[in-house]
């Protein structure tokens, strides 16, 4: 059960993995990331932001919902900071929509600063109408990631056994935390 639970949690990692590998020139490492969307991709994707050396993530839940910063804390030595107003960090450069939601991402866009780049990791539910006149205005970068796209088998495959190997590592930490797997 327990590798089951591992390839399950790298599954979802892969989501944000790929769509770091593809996209590895707009990120800086110095600045701030806004991950919008506190479920499996959203989470995964601070995870993954860690394992490529992330240090100021921020998290953006509206949900009532205990989030488990301290497995940032513990297993990656990252302080995940949570908040539920995008208005507070909308001068972030990097911004992770997660969500899968149109109006998430149309207040994304309205929010964000000039030159922002904004990642649709999140597979849209209906069709969403990009608001082209905001995107010239701002000079907003939009990018969109599926994880199927833009790598070879055996590259998703490498990040994938990368990714189960980094989790290999700890694992037994994670376990610790979020509670014994049966």
């Amino acid at each position: 059960l327990k590798r089951i639970v591992k390839i399950a949690f790298s599954r979802f990692q892969l989501i944000p993995a790929v769509m770091y590998e593809k996209n590895k020139r707009y990120f800086n490492n110095n600045e701030g990331v806004l991950v919008i969307g506190p479920g499996s991709v959203g989470f995964t994707a601070c995870m993954e932001l860690c394992r490529q050396g992330h240090k100021n993530i921020y998290l953006l839940s509206r949900e009532n919902k205990k989030i488990r910063t301290d497995i940032f804390r513990e297993v990656y030595g990252v302080n995940l900071k949570i908040t539920s107003d995008m208005k507070k960090v909308k001068d972030l450069e990097y911004m992770i929509d997660a969500t899968g939601n149109s109006d998430v991402l149309r207040e994304i866009m309205g929010l964000c600063s000039p030159f922002s780049t904004i990642f649709i990791l999140g597979t849209p539910r209906k069709n969403t109408a990009i608001d082209s006149l905001m995107v010239h205005r701002k000079s907003i970068h939009l990018v969109g990631s599926h994880e199927l796209i833009g790598l070879t088998n055996k590259e998703r495959n490498y990040i994938f056994n990368e990714i189960l190997k980094g989790i290999e590592d700890k694992f037994s930490v994670i376990v610790e935390i979020l509670g014994e797997i049966s």
